[in-house]
């Protein structure tokens, strides 16, 4: 439960910090989000390693067993971190 609470609390303030760089950068708020968030999504593709085939994935299962849920570790480690950001960039999609 800690550290749930830290990967979305280190969202939150990465989040905030997007906020203050925005002020800095000649782009929207929204854009800035929106290319932060397809980042996200694509580092938690390859963490999960849902980006290789099917053959590659078995034969790394086969090899290391453990990968397997050190992978889906890291896959809800970054959904939780990134948890924020998607909802922040849902919101201002409805009601921006």
């Amino acid at each position: 439960m800690k550290k749930s609470g830290l990967l979305l609390g280190s969202g939150v303030l990465f989040l905030g910090l997007l906020y203050l760089i925005h002020f800095l950068l000649p782009y929207d708020f929204n854009d800035i989000l929106r290319v932060v968030t397809i980042i996200l999504i694509i580092a938690t593709l390859a963490l999960s390693g849902t980006m290789v085939s099917g053959d590659r994935m078995r034969a790394n299962q086969a090899i290391d067993p453990s990968s397997r849920d050190r992978n889906m570790v890291n896959s809800w480690s970054m959904l939780l971190f990134s948890l924020p950001v998607y909802v922040v960039m849902i919101v201002s999609y409805l009601w921006g």
